[in-house]
């Protein structure tokens, strides 16, 4: 009796594995991929807001495979149908990737969420590609002071002759109505004979419909 609740309290270790196992599962672990989309503006509990949380999906874990995430917890995450799906900020997190099979890390994926540039969203950026200033960018990873920033845009906007995106349908119209009256000054003389003619072949029109209507014409 006493031997068997010895061996009860034993708790299960995992073996360790070979390194052609350890091969084996490095290669199965190969697969998973890790994708992220930013959940844009979020409300704090504090009620304060948010712009650094990031859905973060992890896919393609085989079967018998677990997640530790190191954000501080080290639960152990079991995939549902081959997926995990958790929130995570913006930084950088190691995400070790597990086998039922055995105790070592089979791999270990690093990921780096982007830090959310806030002045992308100041009406100092409107009309600038991001992509070419990267200040007014979605993300941007350094910190910038709000004059330094205001300073930069100003001096990209005069560099480049940027105006307000809101600005450019009413300079198109403009643009229409100038080629219009520019069309009807050069060719007013062709324009007025035109409507001479018209209204004259109008006049003799109306003139003859009279008269048939007074017997004069047959």
């Amino acid at each position: 009796m006493t031997l068997l609740m010895l061996l009860i309290s034993i708790p299960f270790v995992k073996a360790s594995c070979t390194n052609e196992e350890l091969s084996e599962l490095k290669k199965e672990a190969r697969v998973i991929k890790v994708e992220y989309e930013h959940k844009g503006k979020t409300i704090n509990e504090d009620g304060g807001e948010d712009y650094n949380k990031f859905n973060v999906d992890i896919i393609n874990i085989p079967n018998d495979y677990y997640i530790i995430i190191s954000d501080g917890l080290n639960y152990k995450l079991t995939p549902t149908d081959g997926k995990i799906t958790r929130e995570l900020v913006n930084g950088k997190w190691e995400i070790e990737v597990y086998s039922n099979k055995c105790e070592e890390v089979i791999d270990t994926i690093t990921l780096r969420l982007p830090r959310f540039n806030i002045y992308s969203l100041d009406p100092l950026c409107k009309g600038i590609d991001g992509d070419k200033f990267p200040l007014c960018g979605k993300y941007y990873e350094y910190d910038v002071s709000y004059d330094s920033f205001k300073e930069r845009v100003d001096h990209y906007r005069k560099t480049y002759k940027i105006n307000d995106t809101e600005e450019k349908p009413q300079i198109e119209d403009k643009n229409y109505l100038n080629i219009i009256l520019t069309f009807i000054t050069d060719y007013k003389l062709y324009i007025v004979g035109a409507l001479s003619i018209i209204l004259i072949i109008l006049i003799i029109v109306i003139l003859i419909r009279k008269r048939r209507n007074r017997g004069v014409l047959k």
